[in-house]
């Protein structure tokens, strides 16, 4: 846990990104990305739970939905990371002016020497969150690129009705912006779908630590994920730093 507080003097909310696409319909729309507000808690949490739990192959793999506990403690960290108002959220506006919820990311702040928590209640919850923090415990980053705090995330996903657009993309990279306002010089987050990945990689981000799936269950025997590696090879942190 941090006790990291976002810089008063940085506007909340602020938007941190804007781009333009086609629709479906061959219709050009304005998106942005900014800090998720207390008005989009909800539609985030709801969305994150009926979207990325489902899709997150961690979690689909793992039959996380099928767990109420898991679904809860997941919940509850993403509420609990929301409190450091760097949540951040893709929105856009159709032809009528109506603002849609497109998409997000729960990015938060990790610091040197804060202690990393994988309990739980649920062994489900545990499972997911245990691989999470190996990986990203792998290789030191704080020493490795000299920093002491950089934004992370749980979470990134994007809508089905909006996918194929590139906008996870552009959500990562309107990191960047977000994380030079708040005064922080590197991101960092384990990817676990070649999806992600891909998106990483187009945003700048490079890979510090990969590992097979089918070489996790070596490590730890609790780390197997049926049918994972049909869908995704690796699992991977990878960084980026801002000037």
């Amino acid at each position: 846990m941090t006790n990291w507080k976002r810089p008063e003097n940085v506007p909340f909310p602020s938007i941190w990104r804007t781009f333009e696409r086609k629709d479906s319909a061959g219709i050009t729309r304005k998106y942005w990305v900014q800090d998720l507000t207390p008005e989009y808690e909800d539609i985030f949490v709801d969305n994150s739970i009926k979207v990325f739990l489902k899709d997150e192959p961690i979690c689909k793999y793992s039959n996380f939905v099928e767990d109420p506990q898991a679904v809860q403690e997941f919940a509850d960290l993403w509420r609990y990371a929301f409190s450091h108002k760097l949540g951040i959220i893709c929105l856009t506006e159709d032809e009528s002016g109506k603002i849609e919820f497109v998409g997000g990311n729960m990015t938060t702040i990790s610091e040197n020497g804060e202690t990393s928590d994988s309990e739980g209640k649920s062994e489900t919850y545990r499972k997911g969150l245990s691989v999470i923090i190996y990986v990203s415990k792998k290789r030191d980053i704080f020493s490795e690129l000299n920093i002491n705090e950089y934004l992370t995330a749980f979470g990134l996903y994007v809508l089905p009705k909006f996918r194929g657009q590139g906008i996870g993309t552009e959500i990562l990279r309107a990191r960047r912006e977000l994380c030079l306002a708040v005064g922080i010089k590197t991101s960092a987050t384990v990817f676990t779908s070649i999806i992600s990945q891909k998106n990483a990689k187009q945003a700048g981000f490079k890979e510090f630590v990969e590992i097979d799936y089918d070489n996790l269950e070596k490590i730890n025997p609790i780390w197997n994920f049926p049918g994972m590696t049909s869908f995704t090879k690796s699992i991977k942190n990878m960084y980026i730093q801002y000037s």
